[in-house]
């Protein structure tokens, strides 16, 4: 997802779309663009391929630039468990990293696989289906979320909770909000605060902050008083809250926004590549999405690997 959408956390999937002048590229860890910054908008890399969106079409590049599957499709999501959800023609699908359709377009809206099977949704509500197609899980949802840790966050009436494979429900749905498991604890939001569940569903921590990430390397971005930093398991401070907006750890880096631009920072919370961007997205194999705007000095383009 964009980091920019992460300053409200209002939508988890949301995609990066651009800003004039603006055009997205890769860089690697060092903070230089591997890829040129060319494209209306990407996702990050998942199974070796990226999906990359040209003259309002979506297709998908592998880590050299080289395209792979050729732009056109309506709308994309990454690849998960080898499966990509596609639209095309205003329904959904799924295809394989040849561009082969695997599963015909028939929903009206659709998820990436993970843990065996992939949301997709018919009229107002949603269910799970399995790589054939099959459905796994009647559409009975609100909302639906992808599976993690054996669990998957749904909506109904208006509140989230946790569902297992089966469809039931392991934590009921009783919260405002929530996001999916990670490292065992998922957050979610109660009376306009949030904090962290484990599986049993009992609530790990005071519900005291505004905005909250996902754990990931043993900490997890959140929000006090309009300022972004990192706690760990217990709820202390590992970073102090000092930034606009941040993401969770990928690889030893997180995004960062200090001002108007992103950069990434380490676990110490130093900025190994300098806020210059005007939105990135987290590393994901070796390479991180990164939006350039239109200067007078353009980016230095580098082969990918060096260092």
């Amino acid at each position: 997802m964009t980091l920019t959408s992460l300053l409200s956390l209002a939508a988890a999937l949301a995609f990066a779309q651009g800003e004039p002048g603006g055009h997205w590229g890769f860089i690697d860890r060092a903070g230089r663009f591997v890829i040129p910054p060319k494209y209306e908008s990407v996702r990050s890399f998942a199974a070796g391929l990226a999906a990359v969106k040209v003259a309002g079409k979506w297709g998908y590049i592998d880590h050299s630039g080289k395209t792979v599957i050729e732009p056109r499709y309506e709308e994309v999501w990454s690849f998960g468990d080898g499966l990509a959800p596609v639209k095309l023609g205003g329904r959904w699908g799924y295809i394989d990293r040849w561009g082969q359709t695997v599963i015909e377009p028939r929903f009206d809206d659709a998820g990436g696989f993970s843990e065996g099977v992939a949301r997709f949704k018919q009229g107002a509500v949603w269910g799970y289906i399995d790589r054939s197609g099959a459905v796994k899980i009647a559409p009975a949802y609100h909302y639906a979320g992808g599976f993690t840790d054996g669990l998957a966050r749904a909506e109904t009436g208006g509140k989230s909770g946790f569902i297992d494979h089966t469809g039931a429900w392991a934590i009921a749905a009783a919260f405002d909000d929530a996001r999916g498991f990670a490292e065992g604890l998922a957050a979610v939001k109660a009376g306009g605060r949030w904090a962290w569940i484990a599986r049993y569903g009992k609530s790990k921590l005071a519900f005291r902050f505004e905005s909250v990430g996902s754990y990931s390397e043993g900490i997890a971005a959140a929000m006090e008083d309009g300022t972004w930093g990192y706690v760990d398991r217990a709820g202390k401070w590992a970073l102090k809250p000092r930034w606009r907006a941040c993401s969770d750890f990928s690889g030893g880096y997180a995004a960062a926004k200090a001002g108007d631009s992103w950069g990434f920072i380490d676990r110490s919370g130093k900025f190994v590549i300098q806020p210059k961007f005007a939105d990135v997205m987290d590393f994901t194999e070796g390479m991180a999405a990164a939006m350039f705007v239109e200067s007078p000095a353009p980016p230095r383009l580098v082969p990918s690997g060096n260092p």
